[in-house]
C-alpha cells in the first residue's frame, strides 16, 4: 500500500520518531505525527470532513495558539492548555470577507465589513475608555460610540469652509462681506429657535422676561421687562426701561 502523498521529500532535513506505517488512499491514520526539523506537504493537509486545516503552536506546557481555516472562515485564537482547556478568539475573517478583531478578552471587538460597507465598534464603550477612531497624534478621539450605538463628537469639531460645533454651539465663519445677499448661512426651509437670537446685533425675539406675548426687533429693545405682556418694541432701546404692560413702541428709545 502506497501513501497518498510523500509525507516527506526531503528525509535528511528531519529527524523521525516514529515508524511510518502504510496506508491507503484515503485512508485515516489514528494518533499523532511527531518529528523534530521542518516537514514539507507536497499538497494541503485534509483533517477530517470539513477539510479544516489546523496549525498549533505550544509556547509553553499551558498556553499557545492555534489557526484554523474550514468552510471558508480563517480564525486565530490563543488557547489555554490547562483543566479544562479553554479558547479566546484573536481575529477572524468569514466567508462574507468580514473582518472582526477582538479583545484580548476574547470577547466581541472591531468588526471591518466591506461587503457591507460598514465599521462597526462594540456598544457601550464610549469616550470614558478613550476607545474610538483618531486621527494623527491627537489625544482626543474624533469619533466615539455610545452605548447606544449613536456617535459621540468631542467637545469641538471643525469642518471645512468655516463651520465649528464647540460644546453645542454652532459657529459659522464666512469670508463673505457682511452686505452680502448670500449670507455664510442659506436655509430652504423655516428655523425653529427657542429663545431669542441676535442678527448682526439687532435682538429678534421676545425681550427680556421671555414671555410670550411680546414681541422685539432691535438693539435693547424692551430690555428692563420682568414679567410684563402684550408688548411690542421695535428700534434701537424700544422699551428700553419698561416694566408695564400693553405698550407698542416704534423707533429708537421711544417710550
Amino acid at each position: 500500500m502506497k501513501p497518498k502523498f510523500p509525507l516527506f521529500p526531503s528525509v535528511t532535513s528531519l529527524v523521525l520518531l516514529f515508524s511510518l506505517p502504510a496506508f491507503a488512499d484515503d485512508t485515516p491514520v489514528a494518533g499523532n505525527l511527531n518529528y523534530t526539523g521542518w516537514g514539507k506537504f507536497a499538497q494541503g493537509i485534509d483533517m477530517g470532513a470539513n477539510s479544516e486545516t489546523s496549525f498549533n503552536w505550544l509556547g509553553s506546557k499551558t498556553t499557545g495558539f492555534d489557526i484554523v481555516e474550514a468552510q471558508g472562515v480563517f480564525l486565530w485564537r490563543d488557547t489555554i492548555i490547562t483543566s479544562p482547556v479553554s479558547s479566546k478568539n484573536k481575529m477572524q475573517l468569514d466567508g462574507a470577507n468580514a473582518l472582526s478583531l477582538y479583545k484580548s478578552t476574547g470577547s466581541a471587538g472591531i468588526v471591518l465589513a466591506p461587503e457591507a460597507g460598514k465599521i462597526t465598534f462594540p456598544a457601550g464603550t464610549g469616550s470614558a475608555t478613550g476607545s474610538g477612531i483618531y486621527f494623527g497624534s491627537s489625544t482626543n478621539a474624533t469619533l466615539s460610540a455610545a452605548s447606544d450605538g449613536s456617535a459621540i463628537f468631542p467637545g469641538q469639531v471643525a469642518f471645512q469652509n468655516g463651520l465649528q460645533l464647540t460644546n453645542g454651539a454652532l459657529s459659522i465663519f464666512s469670508a463673505t462681506a457682511a452686505s452680502s445677499s448670500s449670507g455664510a448661512l442659506t436655509v430652504a426651509g423655516g428655523i425653529s429657535v427657542g429663545m431669542d437670537s441676535w442678527i448682526n446685533g439687532v435682538r429678534i425675539g421676545r425681550g427680556a422676561g421671555n414671555i410670550d406675548s411680546n414681541t422685539v426687533l432691535g438693539t435693547d429693545a424692551l430690555s428692563s421687562n420682568t414679567g410684563a405682556c402684550w408688548n411690542t418694541a421695535v428700534g434701537a432701546r424700544a422699551l428700553y426701561s419698561t416694566t408695564a404692560s400693553y405698550n407698542t413702541a416704534i423707533g429708537f428709545s421711544s417710550l
